[in-house]
């Protein structure tokens, strides 16, 4: 699968903010905490660790270019 040799490879690198939260349009992850916040209608979800790890890895690795066609 593309995402999983995608994760794997891109796994080491982390933002400067790794224990900060990463605003995704409307919503702000925390990866830490595998919670995603909705800031305009107040709600909160809980993500298992590794949904969390992938929205962490798209939000970091954002406009990179490697997406296949």
């Amino acid at each position: 699968c593309w995402l999983r040799r995608h994760i794997q490879l891109k796994a080491g690198k982390r933002s400067e903010n790794a224990s900060c939260q990463i605003k995704l349009g409307r919503y702000t992850l925390d990866a830490n905490h595998a919670t995603l916040k909705d800031t305009q209608q107040g709600g909160e979800k809980m993500l298992t660790a590794r949904e969390a790890k992938i929205l962490e890895l798209l939000a970091v690795n954002k406009n990179e270019g490697d997406i296949p066609p």
